[in-house]
């Protein structure tokens, strides 16, 4: 039979899981399938954070992507003399699981308005440096394609293709330092409170999740993941509207 994978990926001669032909006298061997593609790793985050009811939630980096699956080889023909049947062929190796994104860095906020109508008068307002965010997940290890059957006077079914790595996860995004972070309306300050808001600095992004390895059989190294992206970058600044 010959092989396939789901999701397909590409596909070359002698790699593509093809059942080997049968004949009355003679049998050919099947092919082995192909390695699993890798996708994606984890992007940043589009934006910072949210402000709600229940407080500012900073944001995480996206999850890396799952590797692809190996194509399962192809099995070995038959034959009549001597009647016996083809070897079965390998399994394809799953794909690695990929990364999970890194958490927000926590933020520091002197004055956080969520839907309410807030008026400053001779205030001073001061935040501290936000947190760091936190690692990109690494991806997992893709599995190794199987062995196809062993019956020797049989013709050889083809070796399973590997699984991809798991790509890595991306990094949390920075935390911020805001003086003012409102969301519905704008708080009123006066000058006075105007001059005096002093921020900190924003926290370091997280750092990329690492790619998970290919499967490794017979055929060779499967296909690693990508890398996760670096996380997204805070704020620092006075007057902040939440996205």
């Amino acid at each position: 039979m010959n092989g396939g994978w789901n999701p397909a990926g590409n596909t070359s001669t002698g790699l593509d899981g093809l059942g080997g032909a049968g004949g009355a006298a003679t049998c050919s061997k099947g092919d082995s399938g192909a390695n699993g593609a890798a996708q994606s790793g984890g992007s940043d985050a589009s934006s910072i954070g949210s402000l709600g009811a229940g407080g500012w939630t900073p944001s995480s980096g996206t999850n890396g992507s799952n590797g692809d699956p190996g194509e399962g080889g192809g099995g070995g023909g038959g034959q009549g003399v001597p009647a016996v049947g083809g070897n079965g062929a390998g399994s394809g190796g799953c794909g690695g699981t990929g990364g999970h994104g890194g958490a927000g860095g926590g933020a520091s906020i002197a004055l956080a308005s969520f839907n309410s109508t807030v008026t400053l008068t001779s205030s001073v307002l001061a935040s501290a440096s936000g947190g760091s965010g936190g690692a990109g997940g690494a991806g997992d290890i893709g599995q190794a394609g199987g062995d196809p059957g062993s019956n020797a006077i049989a013709c050889g079914g083809g070796i399973g293709g590997n699984g991809a790595g798991g790509s890595g996860g991306a990094g949390g995004t920075g935390g911020s330092s805001v003086g003012i972070l409102w969301k519905g309306t704008q708080p009123t300050t006066d000058s006075s409170t105007t001059s005096h808001i002093t921020v900190g600095g924003v926290g370091s992004p997280g750092p990329v999740g690492p790619a998970g390895g290919g499967g490794m059989n017979a055929l060779g190294t499967g296909n690693s993941g990508n890398t996760g992206a670096v996380g997204a970058a805070g704020a620092s600044t006075a007057v902040l509207q939440s996205p």
